[in-house]
């Protein structure tokens, strides 16, 4: 094979060995402050990107903090606390579950709790296409009571603010820097741009207007425009990146959760959840979470 020349070598390199990061774990959590910074730590990984499609064999490993048996497992820990919390405060409180509560509705409460006699008129629930059933449209006075009943947040909420608040908060953080500068910049081009006119309408009428600053004061504005631009852009990429990555760790604890609760529920519950439902709650319901964790703040 002939020997390609520096230019065909530096656009079209050659392809990289295969199984790049096989038994690699991922480098963000080793790398420098710098490289963490400045997302450098991703680099050898595009670098391959660039010679050749990506296999699953390229792709490193998650460290151990961000595995979902981990993850899942302080979740629940903090979730069970949580709940403990608010059982103490509110004595009515049935106790905690290993995993978020499956909340029946009020048919469903009636339906299965209730002692039903062989004689009893028993109305079942019309089914539709769609799988949903219907439903009584009144809801007695408790039930209402109970949803206007002022209270902390649902235990699994703050467990998961607890579980992934240092990442999630310091992604509020650059957020505020940066939409604070996007903000800025108009005030920075307004100095700018007066500027510029002082000295324009000084050159032709120099008898007229004053001398404007030194061109170190226009530059001065120049460079931190510039500046402000690039913090913004760094802020933003930062954020995007954290809120992501708490959103599909959040996805996963929280999957993990229902599926060890939906192993351990009785056969009273399993009529009232069914395999579809929980399905349902992990593939529609759970996804949501991953989805709306970027634009929470």
């Amino acid at each position: 094979m002939p020997r390609r020349n520096f230019l065909a070598r530096l656009y079209r390199p050659d392809p990289a060995p295969p199984a790049f990061a096989d038994g690699k774990t991922l480098p963000q959590t080793s790398s420098s402050i710098f490289s963490q910074l400045i997302f450098h730590w991703v680099t050898p990984l595009l670098n391959v990107g660039f010679t050749r499609p990506l296999e699953k064999e390229d792709l490193w490993t998650l460290d151990e903090s961000r595995c979902t048996a981990f993850v899942t497992d302080r979740v629940s820990r903090n979730f069970k606390a949580r709940s403990l919390a608010k059982a103490a405060k509110d004595p009515q409180t049935v106790g905690p579950a290993e995993g978020p509560t499956l909340n029946p509705s009020p048919y469903e409460h009636n339906a299965v709790d209730k002692k039903i006699g062989p004689d009893d008129d028993i109305e079942m629930p019309v089914a539709h296409s769609n799988g949903n059933t219907d439903r009584p449209l009144v809801e007695s006075e408790k039930d209402k009571a109970d949803e206007k009943k002022p209270g902390m947040l649902s235990p699994l909420v703050m467990a998961l603010i607890t579980t992934f608040a240092p990442t999630f908060w310091t992604a509020g953080i650059f957020l505020l820097v940066g939409e604070t500068l996007t903000a800025c910049t108009p005030l920075l081009t307004q100095k700018l741009l007066t500027y510029l006119t002082v000295a324009y309408y000084h050159k032709r009428y120099p008898d007229e207007i004053p001398a404007p600053h030194s061109v170190g004061y226009g530059l001065g504005w120049v460079f931190g425009i510039f500046a402000m631009q690039v913090t913004t852009s760094f802020c933003t990429q930062h954020h995007q990146q954290r809120t992501m990555s708490v959103g599909m760790q959040v996805r996963n604890s929280v999957t993990g959760m229902i599926f060890a609760k939906a192993m351990r529920l009785s056969h009273r519950s399993r009529m009232i959840h069914s395999t579809g439902k929980i399905t349902t709650m992990v593939s529609s319901d759970v996804a949501r979470l991953e989805d709306v964790a970027p634009l929470f703040h």
